[in-house]
C-alpha cells in the first residue's frame, strides 16, 4: 500500500521539475488543463477499483492511477505558482500564501469528507464525488484559462 501512495509522491516531483523546465513550451493554460485532466482520470480509476477482482491488475490499475495522479498535480501546482507570481508580480508573497493556505485547509477537511463519504457509499463514492466537482468545475477552469498570459 505505502509503494502505491508513494507513486503519487515520485510522480508529483517528476511532473513538477519537468514542467517548471518547460513551462514556456507547455503553456500555463495547458499545464493546467492537462494536470486536471489527469487528476479527474485518477479519481475515476480509483473509484473503478471496488470493481476489480484480480489482484494483479487492481495493483496495476492503482499504480497508474496514481501515476496519472501525480503527473496531473506536478502540472497543476507548477502552473498555479507560475501564474500567481506572473500575474500578481507586486503581491505574489500573498497571493501565494493565500494558495497554499487553501491547500492546508483542502488537507484538513478532505479526509473528513473523505471519510463521511466512504461512510455513506463506501470506497468508490469519495472518488466520484471529488471527480464529479472536478469535472463541473473543469469548464470554468477553460474558460478563465483564455485570461491567463
Amino acid at each position: 500500500m505505502g509503494f502505491i501512495i508513494g507513486t503519487f509522491a515520485i510522480f508529483y516531483i517528476v511532473s513538477s521539475v519537468i514542467t517548471g523546465r518547460n513551462l514556456s513550451r507547455i503553456g500555463r493554460p495547458n499545464g493546467l488543463k492537462f494536470g486536471m485532466a489527469g487528476i479527474i482520470i485518477q479519481l475515476i480509476m480509483m473509484g473503478c477499483l471496488e470493481y476489480i477482482e484480480s489482484i494483479p491488475i487492481f495493483i496495476g490499475i492503482s499504480f497508474l492511477a496514481m501515476t496519472i495522479g501525480g503527473i496531473g498535480g506536478g502540472l497543476n501546482s507548477t502552473c498555479a505558482m507560475a501564474i500567481i507570481t506572473s500575474m500578481f508580480p507586486n503581491e505574489k508573497e500573498l497571493y501565494i500564501g493565500i494558495l497554499e493556505a487553501a491547500v492546508g485547509i483542502g488537507l484538513l477537511i478532505g479526509p473528513l469528507l473523505g471519510a463521511f463519504l466512504y461512510s455513506v457509499g463506501g470506497f468508490k463514492l469519495p472518488f466520484w464525488t471529488v471527480a464529479a466537482i472536478c469535472i463541473t468545475l473543469y469548464p470554468l477552469l477553460i474558460h478563465t484559462n483564455k485570461f491567463i498570459v
